[in-house]
């Protein structure tokens, strides 16, 4: 009995080892096969320019302010002949390739609606202006701020007295 208990533990050690859950553990990656994860690229944050209109001056006739998506046109005064006045813009935009154009009309009952002066304005948060401004009629004035405002943040237009302060 002695040669049949030996033969039956050598059997069990046999089975047994190649029944265990512990296995070779696997090699550790050199550094060479450990990679990096690229560096995200580098996001310059732009501030984002807000533009703030003029104080109100004696003798300005109207001001069309846009700031938080809300746009507000004031008229203050009455164009007076023979004064020269001056145009003042200034926009702000997420994108400063955005440009919107004004146009300066009589706001008289019977006017005939057609612009005075016009032209095209950047919102690069800079200020734009025209100077000595004659053909105005007496009368109230309007400023018409016209394009897509999608990306623009802040903006003015003011028709005040041409001091000849300028640009």
């Amino acid at each position: 009995m002695l040669r049949s208990g030996r033969t039956a533990l050598l059997l069990c050690a046999l089975l047994t080892a190649g029944c265990t859950s512990e296995s070779t553990p696997a090699p550790a990656p050199s550094v060479d096969a450990v990679t990096t994860p690229p560096a995200a690229p580098s996001v310059s944050a732009t501030p984002v320019v807000q533009v703030s209109p003029p104080a109100t001056v004696e003798g300005e006739l109207v001001r069309e302010v846009y700031a938080a998506g809300k746009s507000g046109t004031s008229f203050e005064g009455q164009a007076r002949e023979g004064v020269l006045y001056r145009l003042e813009v200034a926009c702000a935009a997420t994108n400063p390739d955005v440009v919107l154009e004004y146009a300066v009309r009589s706001a008289r009952t019977g006017a005939s609606g057609d612009a005075l002066l016009s032209g095209n304005f950047s919102c690069d948060g800079g200020r734009d202006g025209v100077d000595g401004l004659t053909m105005l009629p007496a009368g109230q004035i309007d400023i018409d701020i016209t394009g897509d405002r999608s990306e623009v943040t802040s903006l003015y237009a003011v028709i005040i007295p041409d001091t000849g302060g300028g640009n």
